[in-house]
């Protein structure tokens, strides 16, 4: 049975809230899923066969645990099927909610070494609900 890490960094929840709806559609097709904390789990990407990396904006910025995480891993994650998302205020202006437009999700990118092919991003609201909207590159 194939396997899905989805692996969330998240400020308020919504990160791991859009990890767990990602689990859930992947169940209902079969796949394996498992959802951790970016920091603190005690998982291995590598026993997986793919890897989804979610990260929220708090102030501007990722939490610097992310960018390390694809540092440490970016031939693992080159490797396999691998996804990254954001989840970002700015992203419920329709001029920025895509990944070629949306400015946090497009830094995040080009400070990376790894340049994933699925990448979406995800507005979040006041009332921390979230929708997310993705393309592929």
């Amino acid at each position: 049975m194939a396997s899905t890490l989805l692996l969330y960094s998240s400020v308020y929840g919504l990160s791991k809230k859009i990890c767990e709806r990602i689990q859930a559609s992947l169940a209902q097709r079969g796949v394996q899923a498992d959802v951790a904390p970016l920091v603190g789990h005690a998982v291995d990407p590598k026993a997986y066969d793919a890897v989804v990396l979610g990260a929220s904006i708090k102030h501007g910025k990722h939490h610097p645990s992310v960018l390390e995480f694809i540092r440490a891993n970016k031939s693992l994650l080159e490797s396999k099927p691998s996804a990254l998302f954001s989840v970002n205020l700015v992203a419920r202006k329709p001029a920025k909610n895509t990944p070629q437009t949306n400015p946090y999700l497009k830094r995040l990118v080009a400070q990376s070494p790894w340049k994933p092919k699925l990448q979406a991003c995800s507005r979040a609201n006041w009332t921390t609900r979230a929708t997310a909207r993705s393309t592929s590159t």
